[in-house]
């Protein structure tokens, strides 16, 4: 009877907040879960909150702030806006232009519905999970329908490098949930769909045959587990890593699969490039791209050329025969902070740095955080869940212009929101609203 009065309260002010409350849920859900199964499926959980907005809208008391952190969040929210927005206005781009800013115009006015209607934790694991399951499903039904395993590479609804780092990122989080688990995480369904959801997001970023994941999974496994060492159990750890391992050498022996080839391709494109200079491959390219950011950047160092002058000048040095007509397929320097630099100097590279940086300082689990958090199992699982998404952001940006992409873009906003508002309602669970 308690359960029913909770679920569908007499008090119309209260059976408004238990549905909006919901409704955030279910957006924060779809998030991850929708991210890579439909095409513009990582704008399923915005377009939702979105809608969360306006139906609540007239409901606010006031837009609600739950914590002065809160106010770092909406500044490099901001601060990064600005960066692109400045960026497009210079470069002269247009309606078009003003894409990129909107997002983040999106995401800041959807951060106060969330504060407003915290979500409960269990709908951002579900939905993380629910997302890495559908990705290797993806995967598997794009590579089943492939004329050739070996020639084929899957990619879901947007390019296989954004495609398989974000299921690899989504199963890293699975992981962490089984790591450590919640007092709700350790249900035999629960680890099952954790478990899965490990499986599927290590096969999906393996039939991507993206390689860079794996180089920001390197970066990003000794952080967390700096982070989480006090507190880790051994034992399960080993087991998450029996499972990815098991995931990881299953593919590497399937020789369909091409994985090995991919593997030994880096170093042989890596010394056509320093023998002969050949630009025309996956890893020469890059490197290209990186010697052309470099010297860009070096040449203005504060504010950058713009995308327009970053564009118009790779075609004058392409054109001059100092750099590779290779390159000029790419909008982009296959390097999240080179690409900045070079575009928008320092200021522009600081700015992503805050992004990052921000939610960094607020989910690292500090021995000040933790006590304030209590001994609330979920929060801890919770803080590196969220802490993985920056730091595996910054592994990926070392060989791909990751957060410029949509779907980084749009992932990247709006799981970190969840996240904060998860992290915020688990700790005022008991706390009405004003």
């Amino acid at each position: 009877m308690d359960r029913i009065r909770r679920y569908f309260p007499s008090d119309p002010r209260a059976a408004r907040d238990v549905f909006f409350t919901l409704f955030a849920g279910i957006a924060c859900a779809a998030t991850p879960a929708m991210a890579l199964v439909a095409p513009s499926g990582y704008s399923t959980g915005a377009a939702l909150l979105f809608a969360g907005v306006l139906l609540s809208l007239p409901q606010w008391r006031r837009p609600l702030l739950p914590h002065p952190a809160w106010r770092w969040v909406i500044a490099s929210f901001v601060v990064m806006g600005i960066s692109w927005q400045v960026d497009s206005l210079l470069s002269h781009a247009g309606l078009r232009g003003a894409d990129k800013p909107a997002k983040y115009l999106l995401a800041l006015i959807c951060l106060f519905f969330v504060a407003q209607y915290r979500p409960g934790v269990r709908w951002l694991w579900g939905g993380t999970a629910a997302g890495a399951i559908g990705a290797g499903v993806t995967a598997i039904v794009q590579l089943v329908r492939a004329p050739s395993l070996a020639a084929s590479r899957a990619e879901g609804f947007t390019n296989a490098i954004q495609f398989g780092n974000l299921a690899l990122l989504m199963a890293g989080i699975c992981a962490i949930g089984l790591a450590l688990p919640a007092p709700w995480q350790r249900t035999a369904g629960w680890r099952a769909l954790l478990g899965l959801g490990l499986a599927f997001g290590v096969a999906a970023s393996l039939l991507s045959w993206s390689r860079g994941g794996w180089l920001g999974l390197a970066f990003v496994l000794p952080l967390l587990l700096i982070a989480a060492w006090p507190r880790v159990n051994g034992r399960r750890v080993a087991l998450v890593a029996l499972v990815a391992a098991a995931c990881v050498l299953a593919a590497w022996s399937t020789p369909q699969l091409g994985l090995r080839d991919r593997v030994d391709l880096v170093r042989t494109e890596a010394e056509l490039y320093q023998d002969r200079h050949e630009a025309d491959t996956s890893v020469g390219q890059r490197l290209e791209h990186w010697r052309l950011a470099w010297r860009l950047g070096t040449e203005r160092p504060v504010v950058g050329w713009t995308q327009r002058g970053y564009t118009e000048e790779k075609q004058r040095l392409v054109a001059a025969g100092e750099y590779s007509p290779f390159i000029l397929q790419f909008n982009h320097a296959h390097n999240e902070f080179l690409d900045l630099f070079a575009k928008r100097g320092l200021v522009g590279l600081a700015a992503l740095l805050f992004l990052y940086a921000v939610p960094i300082a607020l989910f690292w689990p500090r021995r000040a955080a933790l006590e304030a958090d209590g001994p609330d199992a979920d929060l801890l699982g919770l803080r590196l869940a969220a802490l993985s998404v920056p730091l595996a952001y910054i592994g990926f940006g070392l060989t791909q212009g990751f957060i410029g992409h949509n779907s980084g873009t749009m992932f990247f906003l709006f799981y970190t929101l969840a996240a904060y508002g998860c992290l915020w309602g688990r700790k005022t669970a008991h706390t009405p609203r004003p």
